[in-house]
């Protein structure tokens, strides 16, 4: 009987971690896709780089290399408005709550939730921290598209005779 009881309390951990896992690759996952359009909505506005003068900014040491840099760039040429900067702010603090957690901590964690607070939009009783994520994460991810298919629009309609650096 104990050894019935002990499985079931095992299991009951196993899936408690699996749905914390679940949150926290939530967390960084998406944080990364929007990092990711970030440099692609970066790109937009630069001239054309050699795949060797991307990696010098964007990999590694890079001046660009981290979240937090594509984020104040992204501000600074205009690609995202003052609440889409603080937004990113916070996605990348949740980001690094969840990438740094011992042990793993979900939406519905303490040091989660005190990040949604930050956010521009969040409503007064919310407490679908994980979906409100998401949808934030959506709406981002949405101007950014927009923001990088008006640049290709435009570079298309321009052409482009500069140089690859």
């Amino acid at each position: 009987m104990n050894n019935l009881s002990e499985q079931i309390t095992e299991l009951i951990s196993s899936i408690r971690a699996l749905q914390a896992r679940t949150h926290s690759e939530i967390g960084l996952v998406g944080a990364a896709i929007i990092e990711e359009q970030l440099l692609r909505a970066l790109l937009t506005k630069m001239r054309p780089l050699s795949g060797e003068m991307k990696k010098r900014l964007f990999d590694g040491y890079g001046p660009l290399s981290s979240f937090a840099a594509k984020i104040d760039l992204s501000y600074a040429l205009q690609i995202i408005n003052k609440a889409q900067y603080d937004d990113l702010t916070v996605v990348r603090r949740i980001r690094n709550q969840f990438a740094h957690a011992m042990p793993l901590i979900n939406f519905d964690s303490p040091e989660i939730r005190a990040h949604f607070k930050s956010f521009n939009t969040v409503q007064e009783g919310e407490t679908d921290y994980r979906a409100f994520y998401l949808r934030k994460l959506q709406e981002i991810d949405k101007h950014l598209d927009n923001a990088i298919g008006e640049a290709d629009e435009s570079s298309n309609s321009q052409g482009s005779s500069e140089h690859t650096l």
